[in-house]
């Protein structure tokens, strides 16, 4: 009879530990937003991490290959952090099509926008039902912006850059 408590105890305790070792090997793996995202895509490095609503966005470059850029909104849940939302947008200067390249994710009310820009520019300006919202360009030509309303299709009208030199032109040249 002892025997008996001995193996069914023995087979909880090895139960047990298999599942605290998963556990733990998931917690790990999903520690850090940096660390979750290099679980899911091997090989990518972000470059910037931006807060955003309950989580943050990180930047990599190349997730698609060569030429495009990657934004990650990472959440974070019980055994860690994870991916939300991910998003990728091309770099393409000399495009007669566009100034630049953009995406969008929403989230509690809001919308994060990022993209590049093909030109050299200062910033990014979005004017929408009379308010203007703007982003300076960051690292490799990307940049990023919260607007504080749930927005999913854009007008191209809405869109314009600021050159070094301080003109304005359109994101999306008229044809």
């Amino acid at each position: 009879m002892r025997r008996r408590w001995t193996v069914v105890f023995a087979a909880m305790g090895g139960l047990l530990g298999m599942v605290a070792g998963w556990w733990g090997d998931g917690i790990a793996r999903h520690w850090t937003p940096e660390k979750a995202l290099a679980s899911a895509v091997p090989g990518v490095m972000p470059f910037e991490k931006v807060s955003y609503s309950d989580g943050v966005v990180l930047f990599t470059p190349g997730p698609g290959g060569p030429g495009t850029f990657g934004g990650f909104y990472m959440e974070p849940g019980w055994f860690g952090w994870r991916i939300g939302v991910a998003s990728e947008v091309a770099f393409a200067p000399g495009n007669p099509n566009a100034n630049g390249d953009l995406a969008s994710f929403r989230h509690d009310g809001q919308t994060f926008i990022w993209g590049t820009a093909f030109v050299p520019a200062r910033e990014i300006v979005f004017q929408h039902d009379g308010r203007t919202y703007r982003a300076p360009i960051g690292t490799f030509s990307v940049w990023h912006m919260i607007v504080p309303f749930e927005i999913s299709t854009f007008l191209h009208s809405e869109w314009s850059l600021v050159t070094p030199d301080g003109r304005t032109i359109p994101f999306f040249p008229e044809k």
